[in-house]
């Protein structure tokens, strides 16, 4: 997975060190009307953050200093999370409509995401995948939903969750080489692949040593 990841990151643009904001594991993005907060796993940056209508909108979102994950609107109401894992393709055109999200969520509520994936289209739910650990796929109108502006809302789960859109339906140069043509394609079905064995491996490590308020 970490050799994927780093094959990803390759192609997102660098952030500038100036203008940006610190944030810590320690730090909390609170949503007192909704009962709800966000933390981060890992140290990082973001340009603004700003709570608007109960939702905190974080603009070039980094992880370490690094590199530029994109943009993240969070809402949670009744639940407290924590992300592990982002990546919208808003900052890259490498990788069109790709989005990914994992987090672990401390109380049954409600958490509603958008990626901030690179289409002013609406997109289908069949393009998602809302994962708990065991690589259970949840039921999209039951325990998720997706609005026509591409929100994700997740309902009553805790632990580790995994949010991913594969960019599905996109279409190709006829002029360029196979690989080329279907280079997203292919690297959709990695990243589906890589997907479902980490929700596995999460899975293992919870039978190993059960994470507090998971289920």
């Amino acid at each position: 997975m970490s050799l994927l990841v780093l094959t990803l990151l390759q192609f997102y643009p660098t952030v500038q060190a100036q203008n940006t904001a610190v944030f810590t594991p320690t730090e909390k993005f609170s949503i007192p009307q909704l009962n709800g907060s966000i933390s981060f796993a890992f140290n990082g940056t973001y340009t603004s953050a700003v709570l608007q209508n109960d939702t905190w909108i974080f603009t070039d979102l980094t992880f370490n200093n690094s590199l530029r994950l994109g943009n993240l609107n969070i809402s949670v109401k009744d639940s407290d999370i924590t992300i592990f894992s982002f990546y919208s393709d808003r900052v890259s055109t490498q990788f069109t409509r790709y989005g990914y999200l994992r987090y672990f969520a401390d109380g049954a509520g409600v958490q509603t995401f958008n990626l901030n994936i690179n289409t002013t289209d609406s997109t289908h739910s069949g393009e998602w995948g809302v994962i708990n650990p065991g690589s259970v796929f949840l039921a999209e109108g039951r325990e998720w939903q997706l609005l026509s502006d591409n929100t994700i809302i997740v309902y009553n789960r805790t632990g580790n969750i995994t949010i991913s859109h594969y960019g599905f339906g996109i279409g190709s140069d006829s002029s360029l080489p196979f690989y080329l043509q279907h280079s997203v394609g292919l690297i959709t079905l990695a990243i589906l692949v890589v997907t479902v064995a980490a929700a596995s491996l999460i899975q293992f490590s919870l039978r190993r040593k059960p994470l507090h308020g998971s289920n």
